[in-house]
């Protein structure tokens, strides 16, 4: 049997240790499936080195189990058995046409049949010790089984692969790998795999193709970890000049294997060597899975080899007379290097604006029109590469202050959040603003920032459950000198009223003649607007409002009562907000008025004829000088309406609208003034 060559063994004897054998009690053959268009293609490999040389000489038993036709689930599953006898590797000289052409033959058949397990006679005393360092049997599994996965003619010699072209569409099939080897001799689980035709999907290409080129040199990496299960091996393909002449850089494929789980990186690198430099060259790659297809080629990559810049320019100098700058700086390797780039900011982390591109033997540079402060860097560069020095600040004396913030205005929420905004400063050195706040106008504001904001906007929260009904603020711009300016001029913000008045309170009450007087202690709050006046009766639930009052009346007479009457008064106060505050503790107060005479008889109806309402009533007493009408219409409170003869007895109300309601109340007024009410008539028109 002829020995590998050393390019393949490197290749292979990477994995040697990254086998992990199952240590269940028994044995298994695990199995992966692929659907072509019209084939099945399965693969699978024991996972025991004792197991794998005993099924080499028993063989494996492929079983097939169709489960669906034609989307239904078969009753009665129909089993085949799709290889009569079992297979088992091919005779030795079987691979002798192949091994000449393909390494990976070679390794597998010496693996199987060699006596002893030797794949070269050059590779070096390192690779003979990690060797020796592996039983025998274990070094003959782990190859076979790689020399597999990495070529499936390999595979079928390796009685490690079949292919059902017997697999029809519309069916799906449970394919079960069986072990030959009698129980008595070693017991091994079998495998199965579920599939269709149905199920075939075109390989994926590869993506996100890197390369990073380099003196007569390129790294090119691709993702990996989104791959893993799918490849097991890549082919890199390279054009000259043109991105249509792509050829592969090796003879086998490249392999990223690792001796350690835990060695994984989520990209495979692969580094290429380059003829010349200044060469355009394009890369592709495609990937090879465990059943020998390739993928489509991923999108290609170009670049050129070039001399890498070494080192970093460092600036070593610099100073500054108020009016310039200068500043100096060293690089030492200059092989490749084309020239400097002098470079300001006025900000550390840049961006940098370029001042000027000088040639490689200088090494001084002088601003003529320096900024307040400035960050100076020098960029050493050549066709291909930027090479930054770590920054340097160069500031001027700086002693006039920014200009005094303009243009402050406000606004508060309900909920207490300020928004105040003001005209940006134009100073080029600005660092930032100080905001400061203050309850009252003549006390000393306080800085409410930290830091100077950058914004010529700031929110504030506050609280507007106090008694101050204003707030102030005022702004400081400030330099990157930390030079201040003079503050703004004060805004006056007014803060929401959601604060309700102090409630007045009742100090004089009493029952008159002409109806319930009422005097109270008005609000000690000063945004009181109105007092209204609110009554029931003993037997009513609800409060009727029966005046409102300015905030300059502390007394309220109550005409509309009746003798007898049983009557309740408090009394609200409301501010310029709309806050009311709560109702003054209620008084009571029971009319009594003497006798002078008594209604009777009331009586209130539609007049249809006439489109109005009737009103009739008797009156008992005294002569009456004439009778005063009040009405109410709807929800609103009575009001003098109409005033009549003394000696009519009833009234025609000829000014209502069909779908109101309408309550009436009459009074007597005698000579002197003297009175009595009737009671209230309601009606809906």
């Amino acid at each position: 049997m002829k020995a590998v060559k050393r390019t393949v063994i490197v290749l292979v004897i990477s994995i040697i240790g990254s086998w992990v054998h199952a240590q269940d009690s028994i044995p298994k053959i695990e199995v992966l499936a692929k659907a072509s268009k019209n084939d099945i293609k399965l693969r699978w490999a024991p996972n025991s080195p004792v197991a794998w040389q005993r099924l080499n000489t028993y063989g494996f038993i492929v079983e097939r189990s169709t489960i669906i036709r034609d989307g239904m689930l078969l009753n009665d599953v129909e089993k085949k058995v799709l290889t009569p006898l079992p297979i088992k590797p091919r005779p030795l000289n079987d691979w002798e046409s192949i091994v000449d052409e393909n390494d990976y033959a070679a390794v597998a058949a010496q693996a199987i049949y060699g006596e002893t397990f030797e794949l070269s006679e050059n590779y070096s005393n390192d690779i003979i010790q990690v060797i020796q360092k592996s039983k025998e049997l274990e070094q003959r599994f782990s190859f076979a089984l790689f020399s597999a996965d990495q070529s499936f003619e390999v595979a079928e010699l390796s009685a490690l692969a079949f292919i059902d072209n017997t697999a029809k569409e519309g069916e799906k099939y449970s394919y079960k790998i069986k072990s030959a080897v009698p129980n008595d001799i070693e017991e091994i689980d079998f495998g199965t795999v579920y599939i269709g035709l149905e199920d075939y999907e075109p390989l994926p290409k590869i993506y996100d193709l890197q390369a990073v080129f380099g003196d007569k040199s390129v790294i090119l990496s691709w993702e990996r970890l989104n791959f893993e299960g799918i490849y097991n091996s890549f082919i890199i393909e390279k054009s000259l000049n043109t991105p249509d002449n792509f050829k592969p850089i090796s003879k086998e494929p490249i392999i990223n294997a690792s001796s350690s789980e835990k060695i994984q990186t989520r990209r495979s690198y692969k580094i290429d060597s380059l003829s010349k430099n200044g060469q355009r060259v394009y890369y592709r790659v495609k990937g090879i899975n465990a059943f020998g297809e390739i993928s489509p080629p991923s999108d290609s990559v170009f670049g050129e080899g070039f001399i890498r810049l070494s080192g970093r320019p460092e600036i070593t100098k610099w100073t500054t007379d108020n009016v310039k700058a200068e500043i100096q700086w060293d690089f030492g390797n200059k092989v490749g290097l084309e020239g400097f780039k002098v470079g300001r900011s006025s900000n550390v982390d840049g961006p940098y604006m370029t001042l000027d591109i000088v040639g490689n033997e200088t090494s001084k540079y002088v601003d003529d029109e320096p900024m307040g402060t400035n960050y100076y860097r020098i960029t050493a560069f050549n066709a291909n590469q930027d090479i930054h020095s770590f920054p340097v600040m160069v500031q001027l004396e700086d002693s006039i202050p920014p200009a005094i913030p303009t243009g402050l205005k406000g606004t508060i929420d309900s909920t207490g959040v300020v928004s105040i905004e003001w005209n940006e400063n134009i100073e080029s050195d600005l660092l930032g603003y100080r905001v400061y706040r203050t309850n009252f106008k003549s006390a000393e504001a306080i800085q409410i920032t930290k830091n100077a904001v950058k914004d010529n906007s700031f929110r504030d929260t506050i609280s507007i459950d106090n008694l101050t009904g204003k707030i102030y603020y005022n702004v400081q711009a400030v330099d990157k000198r930390f030079n201040p300016s003079e503050k703004s001029i004060l805004l006056e913000l007014k803060k929401p009223d959601i604060v309700p008045p102090v409630p007045p309170v009742f100090n004089n009450v009493k029952t008159q003649i002409d109806g319930s007087y009422l005097q109270w202690i008005p609000s000690s709050s000063t945004d009181v607007v109105r007092y209204d006046i609110y009554k029931k009766t003993k037997n009513e639930s609800n409060w009727e409002l029966i005046g409102s009052l300015g905030s300059d009346k502390d007394n309220f007479l109550d005409s509309l009562v009746q003798t007898g009457q049983n009557n309740y008064y408090t009394i609200v106060a409301v501010d310029h907000s709309g806050n009311e505050s709560i109702p003054a503790k209620p008084v009571q107060l029971v009319t009594r008025k003497k006798v002078i005479g008594e209604f009777s008889n009331l009586a209130i109806k539609l007049n249809q004829q006439e489109k109005s309402i009737e009103i009739s009533w008797d009156y008992n007493g005294p002569s009456v000088s004439k009778y005063i009408i009040y009405r109410s219409k709807g929800d609103d409170r009575l009001s003098l309406y109409r005033s009549i003869d003394g000696s009519s007895v009833s009234f025609f109300d000829d000014s209502t609208k069909k779908g109101s309601d309408y309550v009436y109340l009459i009074k007597s007024e005698l000579d002197n003034g003297q009175g009595v009410f009737s009671s209230k008539m309601k009606i809906s028109y």
